[in-house]
């Protein structure tokens, strides 16, 4: 059948078990005036299906494709009906004093999705004391009875037996084959739909069950017993390598829909265990006190159960050793004898083979087993002091035996390749003190490998944003090593300061010597400077031709002076521009003072 249509199938099945299950509680409510108030179904342990983990509490899963499961289960419930429980009152109100019942339950799985139930009671033990209470006499049973025989229908909808999760429904139906008088039935056929929840880790189980019982309606000592809703709950950890034993509680709650009362609600809270003594067959005991008053809740009940339900999710056996030697049979090479403190590494679970010179090769395989040795293919050598990576130093003094020393070996390690020199400046990295940067050797270990300092002003080239002139330490970057009036700056030589005169003299004042000092000396260090033009510019103040003497004159004075500070005469020419080329505005004072300037303008430069 295929899935969807076993589905549809399934759904109608189960609805109309609920269809059965109103209807007889219409025909119920309908007679209530008619049935006696003697007698009603008592039992409140509600076997699961055989094949499930817990005693009263169902599992989700339908377990086989095909599979049978049945079990034998009796329970016994002591003081299941006392008419009164009030403090204080002496004379005995026992309706059902005792009652222990036989369950035959049997359950037959398809596709691993469908279970069928049938579950036949038998009232072994059933006994009261025919009380009377408040004038009123309640006839207690005293005889072995029937009771209604159960049948039953699941569906599992998600998840497998061994998963963590998993969702069903099912529906019970009760064919009236009990007695009221025996306290067996309800004279009416009654049913119970049900949400099944539940799943299993690989130690622990749970599942949880919801639905209402729809059954006639009874009243008895002014206390409706009526349709409930049913709840259950139950938790087990397996123990055990094998994981043959569970252990843990199980509760089940009712309560009526209407006219709720302590006497028309029961609580069950028990503890059971099971054991597989075989893989097929299990047994199991539970006890558990009552926890409300209700009519039916006993005192306590005990629950014991013997069952044929294989097991189709067995835990895998644990792995044997017989050696004992911490590795499995199914892996151990040699199961009957144990590996020791020097196992063999070629051979699971066995001892290493005697190895005289403990160079790992087996003396039966050694051709110097006196002299620890190396593998070789060849069988003469093999064991055999060698030249493992061929570089033609013998293993014993080679310092570097898995790698060859090359073209340029280590002169200090025999046998080994140099060590990195990443910049390849012939200083290794080892004892470089600048390994990502070429440099030369110095005695200082500091400096070591680092760049030089060409123009000797104690700042390393590789810092020295001016490289090639005299210049200062500076924080940043950009103007360390740099003089700090003089500037490169396109085709210029700029001075951060300006010469100044005397006014309206061409005679230098102030700190223009110091400012010059500096320019004489970078031309002395900048050879490739052929021609600097010397510019005098002035303001607009004035004659326009005097302006422009004047600042011829102070331009001449200026080369003048770097002539007298080393700077060759023909590397230099003047030329003043008067204030035909302004680099500010003239009407302010602000941009006359700039226009009043000594420029440096570089004509001609060596390969330019």
């Amino acid at each position: 059948m295929r899935p969807r249509k076993t589905s549809i199938w399934l759904a109608s099945a189960l609805l109309g078990l609920a269809a059965v299950a109103a209807s007889s509680t219409a025909s119920a409510q309908d007679a209530a005036a008619q049935v006696s108030s003697t007698g009603f179904a008592l039992q409140r342990f509600n076997p699961a299906f055989s094949g499930d983990r817990f005693f009263g509490v169902s599992s989700p899963y339908a377990s086989g494709d095909p599979g049978f499961h049945a079990s034998l289960i009796f329970d016994y419930a002591s003081n299941p009906f006392l008419i009164s429980r009030v403090r204080g009152v002496t004379e005995p109100t026992g309706v059902v004093t005792e009652q222990g019942v036989f369950h035959v339950n049997a359950t037959f799985a398809v596709l691993d999705r469908v279970a069928f139930n049938i579950e036949i009671p038998s009232v072994v033990v059933n006994n009261g004391n025919d009380p009377t209470f408040r004038g009123v006499t309640y006839s207690s049973p005293h005889n072995p009875a029937f009771a209604d025989v159960r049948l039953g229908l699941r569906a599992r909808l998600f998840g497998n037996q061994n998963d963590v999760f998993q969702l069903g429904l099912q529906g019970f139906m009760w064919v009236p084959t009990g007695a009221r008088s025996d306290f067996t039935g309800d004279g009416e056929v009654r049913g119970m739909p049900q949400l099944l929840l539940g799943g299993q880790t690989n130690r622990i189980i749970w599942s949880f069950t919801a639905g209402p019982h729809i059954r006639p309606s009874t009243t008895i000592n002014n206390v409706e017993l009526g349709s409930t809703m049913e709840m259950g709950a139950g938790v087990a950890v397996r123990l055990g390598d094998e994981r043959r034993f569970q252990v843990g509680p199980e509760m089940t709650v009712g309560f009526a829909f209407e006219n709720q009362k302590r006497r028309n609600t029961h609580a069950e809270l028990m503890l059971g265990a099971k054991y597989r003594i075989t893989d097929s067959i299990e047994a199991g005991v539970a006890a558990g006190p009552g926890v409300t008053p209700g009519y039916g809740t006993p005192d306590v009940r005990f629950v014991g159960q013997i069952s044929y339900t294989p097991d189709r999710y067995p835990p895998p056996a644990p792995p044997v050793d017989t050696d004992k030697d911490g590795v499995t049979d199914d892996k151990d090479q040699c199961p009957n004898k144990a590996q020791g403190d020097t196992p063999d590494p070629k051979k699971p679970g066995c001892p290493a083979p005697p190895d005289k010179d403990k160079d790992g090769i087996a003396d039966e395989a050694d051709a110097c087993m006196d002299v620890p040795g190396v593998e070789n293919a060849d069988p003469s050598k093999n064991g055999c002091p060698g030249d493992s990576d061929g570089d033609g130093v013998l293993d014993k003094d080679d310092k570097c035996p898995d790698k060859a020393q090359g073209d340029h070996p280590d002169p200090k390690m025999p046998g080994c390749p140099a060590p990195p020199d990443q910049d390849g400046d012939g200083i290794f990295d080892s004892e470089d003190a600048c390994p990502a940067i070429k440099g030369l050797p110095n005695a200082n270990k500091a400096e070591n490998g680092c760049p030089g300092d060409s123009d000797g002003d104690t700042i390393r080239d590789d810092l020295d944003a001016c490289p090639e002139i005299r210049g200062f330490k500076d924080q940043d970057p950009k103007k360390n090593g740099c003089p700090k009036i003089v500037r490169f700056i396109g085709s210029e030589i700029v001075i951060l300061q300006q010469v100044q005169f005397a006014t309206g003299t061409a005679k230098l004042t102030g700190n223009s010597d110091e400012i010059l000092t500096e320019v004489a000396n970078v031309l002395k260090e900048r050879a490739e400077i052929l021609k600097l033009e010397v510019q005098g510019h002035t303001d607009n103040k004035g004659n326009k031709a005097t302006n422009k003497t004047l600042s011829q004159s102070r331009s001449e004075s200026v080369l003048k002076a770097l002539v007298g500070k080393g700077v060759a005469a023909d590397r230099l020419s003047a030329k003043g521009y008067g204030q035909e080329v302004p680099i500010a505005d003239n009407a302010t004072e602000e941009g006359r003072a700039k226009n009043r300037r000594v420029q440096f303008k570089i004509l001609e430069k060596r390969g330019k």
